[in-house]
């Protein structure tokens, strides 16, 4: 075996006389992006990144200032129906107000679409604002909707249900209820008839559920409300909100529904719940059972038969 150091000197003499790698001497060339760039411009942006060229003008639609009023802090998003305005998005003050400054649309930007994110995440309803005519600078007093959700969908007449959301602080909400048709004459028969409306919050106002569809009431300082749904009837029902702001009313909320089950209907519901909490409890020892059983099968096919040949032989 050779020595260390004979490794050594043969290691050192391949470094010092190996012929080094001759580089490639083609650079790239510094100005093809730029050349590229500017004879097929995509973006404002891709203008900023060329030195030579310096912007005193936006070629486009124009520039337009958008404000108005939504719930406190929450994020307010711009886009338009055409996809050809980018993402904008700002974030209300305490008041509720916000603002986009000096927005620039493109050519034919078609609707631009407004959306509010409340602070615990629900999403309002996207308004539709029509195409804003050429020289139009600004564009104020927009009434966003309010935001709505409740905690429960479907409950049992008497059950107390929870509907809420946000909207701008110290202003006027008006909710408006609608019974859905009851088509099956089963639930027309056990439909229990209307009981005296429950109390309500402070803030709510005279309301009878079985004589009146609308309901008034008003937003805390920080732009939250809440309100008892109906739950004397068994009916479905859909409902939305609007909102009221020095005299300007918002477009409506998103439209929910929840249903008021009868005692038959509950009674049934729960029964629904427990076989398929039933199922899912033995249905892990069901197919072991049929497998099992399946094998017993398989294995009896093999014996019968190994016993007819042996018959057939003697």
């Amino acid at each position: 075996m050779p020595s260390r150091k004979l490794i050594i000197i043969l290691l050192i003499l391949f470094f010092f006389f190996t012929p080094p790698v001759v580089q490639s001497q083609i650079q790239p060339d510094q100005h093809i992006w730029k050349r590229t760039t500017q004879t097929q411009p995509q973006k404002i942006a891709d203008y900023l990144k060329i030195e030579e060229t310096k912007i005193s003008a936006v070629v486009g639609y124009g520039q337009i200032t958008i404000e108005g009023y939504t719930s406190p802090e929450a994020s307010v998003r711009l886009n338009s129906s055409q996809d050809n305005l980018g993402q904008y998005q700002t974030r209300a003050n305490k008041e509720g107000f916000f603002k986009f400054n000096n927005v620039i649309l493109p050519y034919q930007p078609g609707e631009l679409w407004l959306q509010a994110i409340d602070r615990q995440g629900l999403a309002g309803a996207p308004v539709a604002i029509p195409q804003p005519p050429p020289g139009l600078e600004k564009i104020e007093d927009i009434i966003l909707p309010p935001t709505l959700a409740h905690n429960n969908g479907i409950f049992k007449k008497g059950v107390r249900g929870l509907a809420f959301g946000y909207a701008i602080p110290n202003s006027q909400i008006e909710i408006y209820f609608f019974e859905s048709p009851i088509n099956s004459w089963l639930k027309k028969l056990f439909a229990a008839s209307p009981l005296p409306p429950r109390k309500a919050q402070a803030q709510q106002k005279a309301l009878n559920y079985s004589n009146t569809n609308k309901l008034i009431l008003e937003t805390d300082k920080k732009g939250y409300f809440s309100f008892e749904l109906p739950n004397q009837k068994a009916q479905s029902f859909r409902y939305y909100a609007g909102n009221v702001f020095r005299e300007n009313y918002s477009p409506k909320s998103n439209i929910l529904s929840f249903r008021v089950l009868s005692l038959i209907e509950a009674f049934y519901q729960q029964i629904l719940i427990l076989a398929d909490k039933f199922l899912a409890l033995i249905l892990p020892f069901l197919q072991d059972l049929l497998f099992w059983i399946f094998l017993e099968i398989v294995v009896l096919a093999i014996l019968i038969k190994n016993n007819s040949k042996r018959t057939t032989i003697n």
